[in-house]
């Protein structure tokens, strides 16, 4: 029996409990229902409607960004261009600039490889920079977007159109270089070029980039957000700006027309217990966030949206686990040229589904390598209760020091 080296691939992912593009297409997800609506309204999305963004909560090992990744290979063959950007200190979720950013470097195409706007301007249709002139036209964006389309259909010079396209990405060229260019056109005193808030023009950009995207043939823009929970130990200011951009993204995605919708996803529930246990929400709705009238609004939307609308994954039921490892079998089998066995399911513990892959593939292993051995595993659920640890035991002893 030949080896089958992607089969391999796909095993040592799962073996390393990494999501892999290979294990999400052969594998799927056992979260049928978030599946499920999700499906249905990333059709409301590309028919032009709005839809509300969907949260999930999961403790860690139980299959949040494998389900992330299986949602956002559904999103590529409906034709959206995704993005997947993890919250971190480098891009806390209440920096729009910064989630432009990551968004945009992160963006897929369908059936392409590149960075999306690039590899989707390179073969544009002839109407669409006239379509994304017309939308412009019409939406609720900085002028500064509308002067730089005009620029950007009457010009020639590919390195200028480079820079405008890295403009919508969040590498904005100078108000200058803009005026100039206008003045070669006699249109100066059709835009305003008065700049708001930082802020303001990514959330423009971000409403900019998924039309540019539905105008060269993509259904729109998904964006996945995972690690959320991060937020939870950013200070109350970098909270609060979290919040924000969380009632913008819930806004948006509900607009008719916008063609982004969002994924948020987190581990236990961090997001809500910190809008209850820490009082966050309680602050914000008393006024006592001292954002203005507009912004205080958007992180009570945020805020709210995201403690009333999780959805949390459900334990796979004996059958999905039963199917799963039929699919790992096979798997193994492809990559190794061996026959592995049927195992049973444990009933002695609870574990995550990554960790009982990892165990069918720990056991497959023992197998292969030692035919003739037959392990004896006895396992029981390990609980820490940090209070049984006394403080001294803690402490430093004054004779420890770091080794050179």
């Amino acid at each position: 029996m030949a080896l089958d080296m992607e089969a391999r691939r796909t095993i040592e992912a799962l073996r390393s409990g990494v999501p892999s593009r290979s294990a999400v297409s052969t594998l799927g997800t056992t979260q049928t229902q978030i599946e499920s609506e999700f499906v249905e309204r990333l059709g409301w999305i590309k028919a032009g409607k709005g839809a509300r963004p969907i949260v999930v909560s999961a403790n860690f090992g139980d299959g949040k960004s494998h389900l992330l990744r299986c949602l956002q290979a559904r999103s590529a063959k409906s034709g959206f261009v995704t993005s997947f950007v993890v919250v971190s200190p480098e891009t806390p979720l209440g920096n729009g600039h910064a989630v432009l950013k990551a968004i945009a470097e992160a963006a897929e195409a369908p059936g392409r490889t590149g960075k999306a706007v690039m590899e989707l301007a390179s073969n544009a249709p002839k109407d669409a920079v006239e379509n994304l002139r017309f939308w412009a036209r019409q939406a609720r964006i900085h002028d500064r977007f509308r002067a730089l389309l005009r620029v950007y259909e009457a010009t020639r010079d590919e390195e200028l159109r480079v820079k405008i396209l890295g403009d919508i990405e969040g590498r904005p060229i100078t108000k200058t270089q803009i005026t100039a260019e206008l003045k070669g056109l006699g249109e100066v005193s059709q835009y305003d070029l008065k700049s708001p808030r930082n802020a303001l023009l990514a959330h423009d950009r971000l409403r900019l980039l998924a039309q540019f995207f539905n105008s060269h043939r993509a259904s729109g823009l998904v964006v996945f957000f995972d690690e959320v929970e991060r937020i939870e130990r950013f200070t109350f200011r970098a909270r609060l700006g979290a919040y924000e951009e969380l009632g913008w993204w819930t806004r948006v995605c509900q607009e008719s027309g916008s063609r982004l919708f969002a994924v948020f996803a987190e581990t236990t529930s961090a997001v809500e217990q910190c809008l209850r246990d820490r009082g966050d929400l309680e602050r914000i709705k008393s006024g006592r966030s001292l954002l203005p009238e507009e912004r205080d609004q958007l992180a009570v939307e945020g805020a709210e949206f995201f403690q009333s609308n999780v959805s949390r994954l459900e334990q796979p039921t004996r059958e999905q686990l039963e199917s799963l490892q039929h699919v790992a079998r096979d798997l193994y089998k492809r990559a190794y040229a061996v026959n592995p066995s049927i195992l049973n399911q444990r009933t002695d513990v609870v574990t995550t589904v990554r960790s009982e892959i990892r165990r069918w593939i720990t056991l497959w292993d023992l197998e292969r390598h030692y035919p003739s051995y037959t392990p004896t595993i006895e396992s029981e659920e390990i609980t820490l209760d940090p209070s049984e640890i006394p403080d001294g035991d803690l402490a430093m002893d004054e004779n420890d020091t770091n080794s050179e």
